[in-house]
């Protein structure tokens, strides 16, 4: 095992230059994903589960 941080390539947890376009909810939904590894949102009356891999 290693002593590195897990480090999450997908497009929540990674800032790929276009952070600063994302609105609240994006946002909301990164920062409870990195923090909690999960988060659910209801979209346009459609459930959606975003959790770390």
């Amino acid at each position: 095992m290693t002593d590195d941080p897990f480090q999450c390539p997908c497009v929540l947890c990674h800032d790929y230059g276009d952070r600063d376009e994302a609105d609240r909810m994006d946002l909301t939904v990164i920062e409870h994903v990195r923090q909690h590894g999960w988060h659910v949102a209801n979209r346009g009356g459609r459930i959606r589960l975003y959790r770390m891999v």
